[in-house]
Formats: structure tokens, sequence, C-alpha cells
């Protein structure tokens, strides 16, 4: 595996099992943004929560309606597709 990616050991990830979680999307924040919920965490916990960033995605900007940034093209239509597609699903 190592020599497929042709990344050296020193550089390589290493995961405990502390890393890894089982958890259900709940709210779509953008197109390359997610909350998920910790199934292994009490709910009403603030660690309950988590925000995940899709890495290697690039999605339009949602905007800042506090400091009047309109949301760029397409913006709303990533998120609502992400949506459809997370919402609810355990990952």
């Amino acid at each position: 595996m190592y020599r497929q990616l042709q990344i050296p050991r020193q550089f390589m990830i290493k995961t405990s099992q502390e890393s890894i979680f089982f958890s259900q999307v709940v709210e779509v924040v953008s197109g390359d943004c997610i909350v998920v919920a910790d199934d292994s965490i009490p709910y009403g916990s603030p660690l309950a929560e988590r925000r995940v960033n899709l890495s290697s995605i690039r999605c339009p900007k949602m905007g800042n309606p506090r400091r009047d940034e309109k949301p760029t093209a397409y913006a709303r239509e990533a998120r609502e597709f992400l949506r459809t597609r997370l919402v609810g699903k355990q990952v």
C-alpha cells in the first residue's frame, strides 16, 4: 500500500481506535461542511456534535449575512445536493 501511494512511512498518519467513530449526519452547513452527531456520546452533551470539513472539495462559498456577503453562484444548490444525500445517514 505504501508503494502505491508513494508516501514515505514517516508521513503516514497512524489511526488509533479512538479517532474512529460512527455518527449520523444532522446538518449540512455548506457544500463542503457537515455536522455529525457521535453515537457513542449521550445526546445533549456539547461533545456529541462535531463539525466535519470534507477534504479536497471545492464548492461555492455561502457568504455571510453579517458582513453583507452574498452567496456565490450555485452555493445553495451545492448545499441542497449534499443535504439530500447525507442528512440522516450513518457515516
